[in-house]
């Protein structure tokens, strides 16, 4: 399967995320706006400085669009 970067993200769409603070994962995107991105993950968790701020699998976790490059899947 195919990714191209992408930082037009829509609403409902599965991308493949890197995040330079909270590192590897596959969300669905449920709302963004000019600068942050909040969606679910479906695949991995989003890592942070403490343990306890760690967001896994169904959860949701807000990004920053400065700090993430989104990866749009190609089929």
């Amino acid at each position: 399967m195919a990714k191209i970067i992408t930082n037009n993200v829509e609403v409902g769409k599965i991308y493949d995320v890197v995040s330079s603070r909270k590192g590897n994962f596959r969300i669905i995107v449920t709302s963004h706006s000019e600068e942050w991105v909040t969606g679910t993950i479906i695949k991995g968790k989003a890592k942070a400085i403490l343990a306890y701020n760690e967001v896994y699998k169904g959860e949701e976790v807000t990004l920053r669009r400065t700090l993430t490059t989104f990866y749009e899947r190609i089929l």
